[in-house]
């Protein structure tokens, strides 16, 4: 009873800050329908509503679905 429960609850208002706290991955640039993800084409930033930098190895080398512009989050429905 002392040492509490062995899973965390998160509560919404946490939720909303762990989110804003989080980073994603976001377009450095311009990028074109059907053009390969590249390392150059990427960074992280915030908030983390997007795809997480530990997935960075499964997003390189795939193509885009369709243009996505500077500074935008990269979401896995962008894509293929």
């Amino acid at each position: 009873v002392i040492l509490g429960k062995n899973k965390k609850l998160i509560n919404h208002e946490q939720l909303t800050i762990r989110n804003m706290a989080m980073k994603s991955i976001v377009s450095k640039n311009a990028i074109k329908k059907n053009q390969v993800l590249k390392i150059e084409n990427l960074c992280f930033k915030r908030p983390g509503t997007g795809i997480s930098p530990m997935k960075i190895e499964e997003i390189i080398g795939c193509r885009v679905n369709k243009d996505i512009e500077k500074d935008r989050v990269i979401k896995f429905e962008d894509l293929y």
